[in-house]
């Protein structure tokens, strides 16, 4: 295989993460050649605005324990975190 110069593998990383940043992910920390790319969870709030509504209607203390409920998820939601770094033959590698 044919070795990379370092600047060349260095714009390839850097390719990369702006992809990635394009992809709604967040650089935390950035190296040379490794990165620790973060993404907030996305919370879908219609299946819980449905059981609140449907507790409404069936047993009122109980949408309100599920309001309660969705809030708290809402709110410590942890995100998705990840490594991308690159060796010096050019592989883009992730964990």
């Amino acid at each position: 295989m044919e070795e990379l110069n370092p600047t060349k593998v260095q714009e390839l990383f850097k390719n990369e993460l702006t992809q990635q940043v394009a992809n709604g992910w967040h650089i935390e920390i950035q190296n040379e050649f490794d990165a620790v790319l973060s993404k907030k969870r996305s919370f879908n709030w219609i299946p819980h605005i449905v059981v609140i509504l449907f507790g409404l209607f069936i047993f009122v203390p109980l949408a309100i324990f599920w309001l309660f409920v969705m809030i708290i998820v809402a709110v410590t939601q942890r995100t998705n975190t990840k490594r991308v770094w690159i060796d010096p033959e050019g592989q883009i590698k992730s964990r």
